[in-house]
């Protein structure tokens, strides 16, 4: 039987996960649901010195697959045996297919950054007239006679 008593906090770059050697678990969840320690659990239990295989659960061990089918499995019957209940065919369901032509990008969610929009906040603002920072068309001073807009077409 493990030895184990502690909760063990497993740390790599970029996670970290609590394992409990007593209740055989993981913060992953791998090893809750399938039964074998997942590698969070074998680090925690080589620092132990001890085992995977007394963590593994008994479903995995031979002895258990050749208990569970010492007796043999009758083969079920064919389908022509088989007992008509009156209930109607089930029918696939109807796909449709979306109209137009199906988008190229996927969509992203809404904390996502987009990396084809370019972001102007380090920019300096420059004039599209005099090529000046600091000022653009609309404030330009250059070349200013006092005529509309307009006027000067």
């Amino acid at each position: 039987m493990p030895s184990g008593r502690f909760a063990y906090e497993v740390d790599n770059e970029r996670e970290r996960h609590v394992v409990d050697l007593v209740n055989r678990t993981c913060s992953c969840r791998v090893w809750d649901l399938i039964g074998i320690p997942c590698k969070h659990g074998v680090a925690a239990i080589f620092v132990n010195r001890e085992k995977p295989k007394d963590y593994t659960h008994l479903c995995y061990y031979k002895d258990t697959y050749v208990e569970i089918y010492k007796t043999p499995i009758p083969p079920m019957p064919g389908q022509f045996e088989w007992m008509s209940n009156g209930q109607p065919k089930p029918i696939a369901p109807i796909v449709y297919k979306p109209l137009g032509r199906p988008p190229m990008k996927r969509k992203r969610d809404a904390d996502e950054p987009n990396s084809y929009k370019v972001s102007r906040a380090n920019r300096p603002l420059r004039c599209g007239k005099c090529h000046q920072e600091g000022h653009n068309v609309r404030g330009c001073k250059a070349n200013v006679t006092g005529e509309i807009a307009w006027e000067r077409r």
